[in-house]
């Protein structure tokens, strides 16, 4: 009970963080990896399959966010615009997210 207020705070939820995007993210059969942007993931992908070929069954183009969870472009917009993390107001719902649409630090 606080004694300020005479309120108790029995009974209610810990507020949870808001999830965040933290970085991009490449998933390729199986594996995921990151990096600042696409192209640095791509980079450490490339290293561990030389000459890969990408397609849509056996890889995707995401985000990590701070819940540790893989999500699409899409789904990552829809997070960084809950989260205020775009450089912009919310755009269009059936757009993606690109790693420049990310206010500069908004992902630590």
């Amino acid at each position: 009970m606080s004694l300020e207020s005479g309120e108790s705070s029995e009974g209610k939820e810990p507020t949870e963080p808001i999830e965040r995007i933290t970085v991009a993210a490449i998933k390729y059969r199986g594996d995921t990896f990151m990096g600042h942007l696409h192209s640095d993931a791509w980079n450490l992908m490339n290293e561990k399959y030389p000459g890969a070929i990408m397609t849509e069954k056996n890889s995707e183009f995401g985000f990590m966010t701070s819940a540790g969870r893989f999500v699409s472009r899409e789904e990552a917009l829809k997070i960084a615009d809950k989260a205020e993390q775009l450089k912009h107001g919310p755009r269009n719902p059936d757009s993606i997210l690109l790693q420049e649409d990310l206010k500069e630090g908004s992902n630590k």
